[in-house]
């Protein structure tokens, strides 16, 4: 980490939290998906997404089984708006939106290209505002100059092997976070 600022740099910790998996297939229809007006079908698959209340991230995560799979994953609010979105030609997409507003989200899942049907599992994280007592820093101050390199260790501890995690470092100045590093641990 590289200090944009001289004086006192403060961490805090936010998470770790597991994240919730779903295993799902879909067909594989480049045309299926219309991102004006989404509609489920063999090759649109939705899941809903709740976001309470002082969470301060949120990841959902599309792993495709087969590799040569062409998914691709959308991020609508309540309102029916499209928010986020991540569509390359890779069975594996990701969202990860730190600072989230609270609220009610759909992710859809879209097959795209590549063999039929293509199985997925899609994992969502929503990190609260507070620390969950599974993961450290060291040091959690330290005397920092403008331009100065300074080393953090992270460290966990009591998580689920058979699960994946997901966290935020902040750095602060005075109280505001002026970075981050987002921790995640499959």
């Amino acid at each position: 980490m590289t200090s944009g600022f001289a004086g006192t740099m403060n961490t805090a910790v936010y998470g770790l939290v597991a994240g919730d998996a779903s295993s799902g297939s879909v067909a594989i229809d480049a045309g299926a998906f219309n991102d004006a007006n989404p509609v489920t079908g063999p090759a649109v698959k939705a899941y809903p997404v709740t976001v309470a209340e002082g969470s301060t991230a949120l990841r959902v995560d599309l792993d495709a089984i087969n590799d040569a799979s062409d998914l691709d994953l959308y991020l609508y609010n309540s309102a029916g708006e499209l928010v986020a979105y991540s569509a390359t030609g890779s069975g594996d997409e990701q969202i990860t939106w730190a600072g989230v507003p609270a609220g009610e989200y759909t992710a859809y899942v879209h097959g795209w290209g590549g063999p039929s049907p293509a199985d997925y599992t899609l994992t969502t994280y929503v990190v609260g505002s507070t620390d969950d007592g599974n993961l450290t820093v060291s040091p959690s101050s330290v005397a920092v100059s403008i331009a100065e390199q300074t080393t953090f260790t992270f460290a966990w501890s009591g998580l689920d092997n058979s699960r994946s995690y997901l966290g935020w470092v902040g750095y602060r100045k005075a109280g505001e976070t002026v970075g981050l590093t987002l921790v995640s641990v499959n």
